[in-house]
């Protein structure tokens, strides 16, 4: 038992020794800080592909290529609940805040006859990982766009 005790009394010294009195195991741990700061429209550029789950109108993918400053322009596929295709471009504007939030607009312009008309999306954005992914969300649509 004394050995037991011996050996206890002797990890907590080496413990306090270590870490300083008073301070905790877990001030020795660096945990990393998430600073969301200097994001430009410049932060997304290049290419991204988006899924876009538009219930109940059907189901869309589209590759997007974001300039670097505003403008965003692409193709989008688009199954219905019918199982018909559509197909189209997309062309819009963006903006990136400081905090890597900001908002895209997309605008389709379907080229297959007997699909829905043309609309227009509104998205929230977050921009991560330096612009390697942003997630998005708007009423009846969320994700995540990965860059290509």
């Amino acid at each position: 038992m004394r050995k037991y005790l011996a050996t206890i009394s002797m990890l907590l010294a080496i413990a306090m020794y270590t870490y300083g009195c008073g301070s905790s195991i877990l001030g020795a741990i660096a945990v990393p800080t998430v600073s969301a700061s200097g994001f430009t429209n410049a932060s997304l550029s290049g290419g991204y592909g988006l899924p876009l789950a538009m219930a109940p109108n059907g189901t869309a993918v589209a590759q997007l290529t974001f300039d670097g400053v505003g403008l965003v322009s692409g193709a989008y596929t688009e199954v219905l609940p019918s199982g018909a295709l559509c197909q189209g471009t997309v062309s819009g504007n963006y903006s990136v805040g400081a905090n890597g939030i900001g908002t895209v607009t997309l605008g389709f312009n379907v080229q297959t006859s007997g699909c829905p008309s043309s609309g227009q999306l509104d998205l929230a954005i977050v921009l991560a990982a330096n612009g390697e992914y942003f997630s998005y969300a708007s009423f009846n649509v969320n994700g995540q766009a990965i860059k290509q």
